[in-house]
């Protein structure tokens, strides 16, 4: 009960935090062929985490060298020795707050870098992610259809395969490379 009003809290505060940063009108055309940089939040989940390592392999194929940051929830830094290439943000309890809401400086830090995409991982809402995703600077924000999404993410994709997240993280990167 107290979560749920600690969730539905921050997600107030984050509505607010952005009430006036609409989207700029995007062309996605040769929007994700084009890109250099991405950030990619890593799912909360383990099962999910798991899952997305192929997807994971992927980008950082398409990216290589220094040019992918990832962001990994402090439990699952086993994760980051796969990914040597990258740099790995942790996402630590110490910069979360109660209302599941990025700290400042963790927003700030990495704010400073210019992504021209930015992937949240995660299928359910994550509201940590999601205000990540948005308040990063990228051209690009995508994330999977949620409830609240549009305030997050200017890309949605709506998978059919919610029951099953390898198929989901399989359909996002064949839908990303529409683009």
């Amino acid at each position: 009960m107290l979560e749920n009003v600690r969730l539905r809290t921050g997600l107030a505060l984050a509505q607010f935090h952005f009430r006036k940063r609409g989207y700029p009108q995007t062309e996605f055309t040769k929007l994700y062929s084009n890109a250099r940089t991405a950030l990619v939040i890593v799912p909360e989940d383990s099962e999910h985490r798991s899952l997305a390592i192929p997807l994971l392999t992927s980008l950082q194929n398409k990216f290589r060298g220094n040019k992918l940051t990832i962001v990994i929830y402090d439990s699952f830094r086993d994760l980051s020795s796969s990914l040597a290439h990258c740099d790995v943000f942790p996402m630590t309890k110490e910069n979360i707050t109660f209302f599941y809401l990025p700290k400042k400086r963790a927003v700030q830090k990495l704010s400073r870098q210019k992504f021209d995409l930015v992937l949240d991982l995660n299928i359910p809402m994550v509201l940590t992610a999601a205000y990540l995703c948005r308040s990063v600077n990228a051209t690009l924000k995508v994330g999977f259809a949620k409830e609240h999404g549009d305030r997050f993410y200017n890309f949605q994709l709506k998978t059919t395969h919610q029951k099953n997240p390898e198929r989901s993280y399989e359909q996002l990167l064949r839908t990303m490379a529409m683009f």
